[in-house]
C-alpha cells in the first residue's frame, strides 16, 4: 500500500513538472514578424529575473523558444531598472 501511495506522488509530481502554467500556455514556434523597432520594454519571469526586451513582440518571440514553463511578462515600458539597455 505504501509503495502505490509513493509510485502515486512520484507520478503526480512527474506529470505536473511538464505540464505549462497558465501563465505560460503551449502555443506552436512561428515566425512572429517582430520589427527590427527599439521600443525597449521590462519583463519578468516572475521568479525575479527581469530582462530588457527590444520591444514587446520579442517577448513573444522569445517565450516561444523556451523549454520551460515559466514564461516572462511585460512589467513597464522602458528599459528594466539597472540595466544598461
Amino acid at each position: 500500500m505504501k509503495s502505490i501511495f509513493v509510485f502515486t506522488f512520484i507520478l503526480a509530481s512527474v506529470a505536473t513538472s511538464t505540464i505549462a502554467s497558465p501563465e505560460c500556455p503551449e502555443r506552436p514556434c512561428e515566425d512572429f514578424g517582430c520589427a527590427d523597432e527599439w521600443d525597449p520594454v521590462c519583463a519578468t519571469d516572475g521568479n525575479g529575473i527581469y530582462r530588457t526586451f527590444g520591444n514587446s513582440c520579442e517577448i513573444d518571440q522569445y517565450n516561444c523558444g523556451l523549454d520551460t514553463v515559466r514564461c516572462f511578462e511585460m512589467v513597464s515600458a522602458g528599459p528594466c531598472p539597472g540595466t544598461s539597455a
